[in-house]
Order: C-alpha cells, then structure tokens, then sequence
C-alpha cells in the first residue's frame, strides 16, 4: 500500500459524494410544486422537464460508475490494509481514507486525542 493508494480512495469518495449531491440537486428541481393556499398559483418557475430527463440520466450514469470504481478500489485498499500493523494504524487509515471520516471524529471513536490520532497517522504514512 502506498500513500497514492490512499489518495486514490480518497479522492473517489469525494467525487462520489459530489455526484450524489448534484444528482440531489436535479431531483429537487424536478419536482412538482403544489400551488399556494393564498393565491392558487404555482410558487415555482417552469422548466424544461425533457432537459432535466437528460441531466437525471447522465448524472446518474456518472455515479454509477464511479461508484463501482470506487468500490473496486475500495476492497483492494480494505486487502492491503489487513496487513498494517498495529491494529490502531489499519483503524486510522480505514475511517480517513474508506470512510472519510473528519479526524475529530476519528479521535473520539478511537477515543484518543485528535493530536495522537494526527501523530500516529504521520508515523503510518512515513512507514508507507
């Protein structure tokens, strides 16, 4: 396992959760607005629904597949991580680079301070 391996999982995951929120975001702005109590009149401009269509497909194709390169990269980091040692590094390196985890939290699971946690995640990668 190198350094660039964990960067490479990392950065997956991020741009996993980008295209899930943009594929959010589309949703949203297809769906149907209920007319207001007061008025009756629709609260929301139109738009063009054929066009949303499109975007909806090709958000959700571009998920899809990075979801599936992110999991493929996602098992062979769980793989080589089995083989760091001690069991508190592979912990570390497993809730920053597969979960996300902020350190903070990693800290607190772990229940360390966020400075050893930081110490000891420094040490790992300088071993890698």
């Amino acid at each position: 396992m190198t350094k660039d391996d964990l960067e490479k999982t990392r950065q997956l995951r991020e741009e996993l959760n980008i295209l899930e929120r943009e594929y959010q975001f589309i949703l949203s702005r297809a769906e149907y607005k209920t007319p207001s109590w007061d008025t009756g009149a629709v609260q929301s401009t139109p738009f063009d629904f054929d066009r949303i269509q499109v975007e909806i497909a090709e958000v959700s194709r571009k998920k899809d597949q990075k979801a599936k390169e992110f999991e493929q990269q996602k098992q062979q980091t769980e793989r080589e991580l089995k083989n760091i040692k001690p069991i508190l590094a592979q912990k570390i390196l497993r809730y920053r680079y597969v979960k996300g985890y902020s350190w903070e939290a990693i800290a607190r699971i772990l229940n360390y301070s966020e400075r050893y946690v930081l110490k000891i995640h420094a040490e790992i990668i300088d071993d890698l």
